[in-house]
């Protein structure tokens, strides 16, 4: 059972710009990954490397600190992951808002020349 059909000949509108943003959205992913793990991992480094005396409150104020930045690079991942794959369900959206255009079937009306219902 065909529920939709095609309309001949449609109109069809060009969604290019929605098709090369939807190309860019996994670099834009890995990069909106990456970045701010690179910094997680620069800043856990230069931690490491720099040292502090261990019986200091400095260190524990370090550890804070980094997790805390820790915590905000995550927020960053996920901000930008849900930004990201907003944006390409709105790209699909309008690719197939923009795409041939469909038709039910038609049912004649019982009371088409009677638009006020009356029999």
């Amino acid at each position: 059972m065909n529920f939709l059909n095609k309309e001949p000949n449609p109109k069809r509108i060009d969604s290019s710009t929605e098709r090369k943003i939807l190309k860019k959205i996994p670099w834009l992913l890995l990069l909106g990954t990456v970045v701010p793990l690179l910094g997680v991992a620069l800043v856990y480094f230069y931690e490491q490397f720099n040292p502090v005396s261990p019986t200091s409150t400095l260190m524990h104020a370090a550890d804070d600190s980094f997790e805390l930045f820790f915590y905000m690079m995550l927020g960053l991942i996920s901000f930008i992951w849900t930004m990201l794959l907003t944006l390409a369900l709105g790209c699909v959206i309008m690719i197939i808002m923009k795409g041939p255009r469909y038709s039910a079937d038609s049912y004649e009306l019982s009371h088409k020349d009677r638009p006020d219902g009356s029999t």
